[in-house]
């Protein structure tokens, strides 16, 4: 039986649109994913999302790496662009986790900083979850199998408990080898339509019992 129910944050439920920097890569002459190439390499991200810097700091090195290679005033607009890109809040597929599994505790496990909670109470959806692991927090980030373990022990339930819907194959990996079921988010409807599909099995097992 499903006792909990953990989901990913972005590319899950969160969704960015980040077109205003393509546009100004692209007038910078610039290949798409410049930016975030240099943004997201682990060397930057990791101290950030375990804790160990903080969001703010994060923005900074990123300003910096990209001033090194097209100046500080590109720099500052590409990071603008980032830190002012808008984004969409999927609630109904939130609703969908919670109208499928009334009864499982929704957990939020994402890698993310410590501006987590000041985001979802502007997005207006910290109310949405029963615990929010942030790996900033707890100072390890998916994929490490640390993370799953603190969040299993936050929640207070075993692997064979859990369902783990997240878009990155390489968390899904993990999170199967630590013995959860898991979801590869792909897309909203086919994710609604696999969980839907695992409530139903778990009703009949219940009715066999």
């Amino acid at each position: 039986m499903i006792q909990a129910l953990f989901t990913d944050l972005d590319g899950v439920v969160r969704h960015w649109e980040n077109q205003c920097v393509d546009t100004l890569e692209a007038s910078y002459g610039l290949p798409k994913g410049f930016f975030f190439e240099l943004a997201f390499t682990q060397k930057l991200l990791i101290p950030a999302i375990t804790g160990q810097q903080t969001h703010c700091e994060w923005v900074e090195k990123v300003r910096a790496v990209v001033a090194n290679h097209i100046g500080i005033s590109k720099a500052t607009e590409l990071v603008e662009a980032w830190l002012q890109a808008p984004f969409s809040i999927d609630k109904p597929l939130v609703d969908d986790y919670r109208r499928l599994f009334p009864v499982a505790k929704l957990v939020l496990v994402t890698n993310a900083t410590d501006r987590l909670h000041r985001d979802l109470n502007s997005n207006g959806i910290v109310d949405k979850f029963d615990i929010v692991v942030n790996s900033a927090e707890i100072g390890y980030a998916k994929p490490d199998f640390r993370f799953f373990e603190r969040a299993m022990e936050l929640v207070g339930v075993s692997s064979s408990a859990g369902l783990f819907i997240d878009d990155s194959k390489e968390n899904i990996a993990a999170a199967l080898e630590v013995g959860f079921k898991t979801i590869h988010f792909s897309d909203r409807q086919a994710v609604v339509m696999q969980l839907t599909e695992i409530a139903a099995d778990q009703r009949v097992q219940e009715v066999r019992r």
